[in-house]
């Protein structure tokens, strides 16, 4: 079961910040192997230069 937790504009799952996750993967995007890029590619939202795109739908 996914829990997440929502407090003062601060997204956490198990803890973790989901935003501040998503800033460095952004960031260090290049530094991340190629089956990381892979992976996150595939939750979709992300774009190739690693920058998280609005889904359209």
């Amino acid at each position: 079961m996914l829990l997440l937790k929502v407090n003062e504009a601060t997204l956490l799952f198990e803890g973790d910040d989901l935003g501040r996750w998503i800033q460095r993967q952004t960031r260090d995007w290049f530094q991340l192997s190629e089956e990381q890029q892979q992976r996150l590619s595939a939750l979709g939202g992300w774009s190739l230069t690693g920058v998280p795109q609005l889904a359209t739908a």
